[in-house]
C-alpha cells in the first residue's frame, strides 16, 4: 500500500525504510526530491533554492494546526516549548517571609529626678514621704517630709541612667533557583517521513 508523499508515521523499529526518512530535522537536496518541496517548501528548513529541511520531532510531540478552543494559535511549522522551566517573581502566590532581628548594645538614656523637701523631716520612711532636711527629736532622727507641698519640693541632681542600643532586621533569601521538568511522561519512538509515494491532489 502506497502513502501520500509528505505523510509521517510512528513505528516500532528503528530504522527508516526505502523511500522514507527519519524526522530529524535533515536537509535534502531539492534536485532530487522535487515532489517532497513542492509539498513541503522551506517550512521544515532549508534555504528554498538547493537544499530542503524535514520536521524534527526528536523529543517533541506533534500537535494540531489551529487555535483550539481556549488555547493559542498554533502555526503550521510551529516549533515551541521547553522541557525545564523555572519559576520568575511573577510567578510567585502572595506569601511573606521571616524577619528576624539581630539586637545590638541596649537600654537608651534615661534621666531621672528624685524630689526632696526643703523643710524639715517630720515623720520616718513610710509611704509617699519624700527626703527632707533631718532633724533630731525625742532621740530618734527623721529625715522625710509627709504630703510636703509642691512648692517645698525640688529636684536632687546627680542621678542619671545610660545607655546604647540598636540592631538590624534582616529578611532572609530562600530558594536555589532551580529549573524543573515541566516534560510530559513519554515512550521513546521513530517518525519518519515518505519521501516517494502518491501525490496528494487538492481535488
Amino acid at each position: 500500500m502506497e502513502t501520500y508523499i509528505g505523510s509521517i508515521h510512528t513505528v516500532g523499529f528503528n530504522f527508516a525504510p526505502k523511500g522514507s526518512s527519519f524526522c530529524q530535522g535533515q536537509l535534502l537536496p531539492i534536485n532530487n526530491n522535487e515532489a517532497v518541496f513542492a509539498l513541503l517548501g522551506t517550512t521544515f528548513g532549508g534555504d528554498g533554492r538547493t537544499t530542503l529541511g524535514l520536521p524534527d520531532l526528536q523529543g517533541r510531540s506533534p500537535v494540531g494546526v489551529g487555535q483550539g478552543k481556549g488555547l493559542s494559535t498554533i502555526m503550521w511549522g510551529q516549533s515551541y516549548g521547553s522541557e525545564l522551566t523555572t519559576l520568575s517573581l511573577n510567578n510567585l502566590p502572595q506569601h511573606s517571609h521571616v524577619a528576624e532581628f539581630n539586637p545590638s548594645g541596649g537600654g537608651g538614656s534615661v534621666e531621672v529626678s528624685v524630689m526632696a523637701s526643703k523643710k524639715a523631716g517630720d515623720t520616718s520612711a513610710k509611704d509617699n514621704a519624700v527626703l527632707a532636711n533631718a532633724t533630731e527629736g525625742m532621740g530618734l532622727q527623721t529625715a522625710y517630709a509627709a504630703n510636703p507641698a509642691d512648692a517645698d519640693l525640688v529636684s536632687l541632681g546627680g542621678v542619671r541612667v545610660q545607655g546604647s542600643g540598636g540592631g538590624t532586621v534582616a529578611v532572609g533569601n530562600t530558594g536555589s533557583n532551580q529549573a524543573f521538568g515541566i516534560r510530559n511522561p513519554y515512550l521513546g519512538l521513530y517518525h519518519i517521513i515518505s519521501l516517494v509515494g502518491v501525490f496528494p491532489s487538492r481535488n
